[in-house]
């Protein structure tokens, strides 16, 4: 086990389209540090006879063995005229997503932010303000290979590059 948490990506080349799937495993940091902070809490909490205390350490080591549990694999399905993806979609109530490529604004990598980690997004609606992270906890390099795939297998979309790839049809 490593000390911080690691994404391995694979990719497979199907017939009708590319998936890619993404792995992660926590680093022993991230599974001690989470419930050790919740019992020290706790224990303060107890200490000095603060309930609320007690309520933070309960919630702050409660969400570490949550996250611990949780599914870490993820597969990102990219088709000719549409995308889906499924599994632990970083942050997301979602546990899928299904969209057609007139939807999807552009594709890239981001840091994140509150409650979401790194990794590629997907941004579409209207006006692209929706964004949904389809490959968690991946690098930047990681995610620039696999908008390269995507733009290298799917040549019938207009491609604007830079830091976020912008699809459209034509």
């Amino acid at each position: 086990m490593k000390a911080l948490t690691t994404a391995e990506l694979k990719c497979n080349e199907l017939p009708e389209a590319l998936e890619f799937n993404v792995t992660c495993e926590r680093g022993w940091i991230e599974l001690a540090l989470g419930p050790t902070l919740g019992i020290a809490v706790i224990l303060l909490g107890i200490f000095i006879g603060k309930i609320v205390l007690i309520f933070f350490g309960l919630v702050g080591a409660g969400g570490s063995l949550f996250r611990w549990a949780q599914q870490n694999e993820t597969v990102f399905r990219v088709y000719e005229w549409r995308l889906f993806a499924y599994g632990s979609l970083g942050g997301s109530s979602s546990r899928d997503l299904a969209l057609a490529f007139p939807e999807v604004r552009c594709i890239g990598w981001s840091v994140g932010g509150r409650n979401s980690p790194r990794g590629l997004y997907v941004w579409y609606g209207m006006a692209g303000l929706q964004r949904v992270c389809v490959l968690p906890d991946i690098s930047e390099e990681q995610a620039k290979s696999v908008t390269e795939r995507i733009i290298a297998r799917y040549s019938a979309y207009k491609i604007e590059r830079g830091p976020l790839v912008s699809f459209s049809v034509g």
